[in-house]
C-alpha cells in the first residue's frame, strides 16, 4: 500500500523511458504507485515566480512536456501520478495560483526553500548561514511556512523542518516547541497533509523530516500524512521507507493519504 509522491526527474529527460527507470525501482521495493513532483522553478512558465533571477537564468523547460511524459507512462501501464513541488513566495501568490491552475495535477506539494532571495538549502548559498542569526532564520522560515499553509494553494506541506538541512539548529536554551506546534495546529485547521521525507538522512542534518518530536505532534493532532523519498535519481525511490513507517507508527499515525486529481483516499499504514 506504500507509494512515493516526492520524486524528481531532473537528472534525466522528460520521457516515459526515463520514468520507467524510476518506476521499476518502485516496483522492486514493493510500492503500489509512484508520483512525480518536479520543481516548478525548472519550468519557463514558473521560473520567474521566485524573488531571484537564479532559476530564470538556469532553467527553461516546458511544464507541458513534463506532464505529457507522465501521461505517456500512464498510458504504458505504469501506476504514476502527476504532481508538482511549488516554492511558496509570499509576494508571488497570484502568479503561483495562476501557474498551478494551468495544469490538472493529482497533487501539489508546497515547500519553502527561500527566505527572501536566500536559497537556504542550496549548497551555493550555504556560506550565508555563517553570517546569519540561526534563531532569526528559524523564526523567519516558520513565519513563511505558516503563510504557505494559510494560502490554501497546496495539498501537502513538504519537508516541514527543511530549515535544519545543513545541521544549523537553535541553541539548546531556545525552545522551538511552541513554534512547531502552532504550525502543526495550523496545518490541522487548514486540513493539510504532512510529508514524512527520508531525504534528510542524507543531508548534513542526518535526520528524517520532520524530527521525531514534530512527528509526535502530527500524531497528536491526527494530521494526514504521506511517506516520501524526495528522490532525485531512480535508485533513491522508496529509500528508508521501513524506518519512516516505524517512526510514523510510534507517533500514533495509522493511515496514509493517496491522491488522484487532488482528491484524497485514505489507506492503512500496515505493520
Amino acid at each position: 500500500m506504500l507509494h512515493d509522491y516526492h520524486v524528481h526527474l531532473e537528472s534525466g529527460p522528460y520521457t516515459a523511458q526515463w520514468i520507467r527507470q524510476y518506476y521499476d525501482t518502485a516496483m522492486e521495493r514493493g510500492l503500489s504507485e509512484l508520483g512525480f513532483s518536479e520543481h516548478a522553478y525548472r519550468f519557463s512558465q514558473a521560473s520567474s515566480l521566485l524573488e531571484t533571477s537564479w532559476a530564470d537564468a538556469a532553467f527553461h523547460y516546458d511544464v507541458h512536456k513534463y506532464v505529457h511524459a507522465v501521461e505517456q507512462a500512464r498510458q504504458q501501464g505504469m501506476a504514476v501520478k502527476t504532481g508538482i513541488e511549488m516554492d511558496y513566495i509570499p509576494s508571488r501568490e497570484a502568479g503561483i495560483r495562476a501557474f498551478l491552475e494551468s495544469v490538472h495535477w493529482d497533487y501539489i506539494i508546497g515547500s519553502v526553500h527561500w527566505i527572501g532571495d536566500w536559497g537556504f538549502d542550496l549548497p551555493r548559498f550555504a556560506h550565508e548561514w555563517k553570517e546569519r542569526d540561526v534563531v532569526d532564520v528559524y523564526y523567519s522560515y516558520y513565519e513563511i511556512l505558516q503563510m504557505a499553509i494559510r494560502s490554501q494553494l497546496f495539498d501537502i506541506i513538504g519537508h516541514f523542518d527543511l530549515i535544519k538541512v545543513f545541521g544549523y539548529r537553535p541553541p539548546r536554551n531556545v525552545i522551538m516547541t511552541a513554534v512547531y506546534e502552532s504550525t502543526i495546529r495550523l496545518m490541522k485547521d487548514y486540513d493539510m497533509v504532512l510529508e514524512i521525507n527520508t531525504a534528510g538522512l542524507y543531508k548534513p542534518a542526518g535526520q528524517i523530516y520532520p524530527a521525531p518530536e514534530i512527528l509526535q505532534m502530527a500524531g497528536k493532532y491526527r494530521l494526514p500524512v504521506i511517506i516520501t523519498s524526495d528522490a532525485h535519481c531512480p535508485e533513491h525511490v522508496g529509500r528508508d521507507f521501513p524506518l519512516a513507517q516505524r517512526m510514523a507508527r510510534e507517533a500514533g499515525i495509522t493511515t496514509l493519504v493517496r491522491f488522484e486529481k487532488r482528491k484524497r483516499q485514505y489507506v492503512p499504514l500496515l505493520a
